[in-house]
């Protein structure tokens, strides 16, 4: 098997996948962004340390979305499906009381 080793350094690559020997949810260490263990793959196997900036391969926020109606576009994507919906003469669900 193949390590990554610069993945397996990265906090937001351990967080959201699961790895062979390292836990799904691994404890928090104490000393969190001033550990000096932060690239001993061992330690960071059994340890989470808070993502900092330098941590992160998001890319930064430039404002892109401030022309996005979000809202609107919600409400388009609604529409779309009920159209859909009914071209296709689909049947409505009825609600089922499920509390006893």
């Amino acid at each position: 098997m193949v390590i990554n080793v610069h993945k397996f350094l990265q906090e937001d690559h351990l967080n959201p996948f699961s790895h062979p020997n390292i836990s799904d949810i691994r404890l928090l260490c104490k000393h969190a962004s001033k550990c000096n263990d932060r690239r001993n793959l061992t330690h960071l196997a059994k340890f989470r340390h808070l993502i900092t900036f330098e941590d992160s391969g998001v890319v930064p926020y430039y404002n892109l979305s401030k022309n996005i109606n979000f809202v609107q576009n919600q409400l388009d994507n609604i529409e779309s499906v009920i159209r859909y919906v009914k071209t296709k003469k689909w049947e409505t669900l009825t609600s089922v009381n499920t509390s006893s």
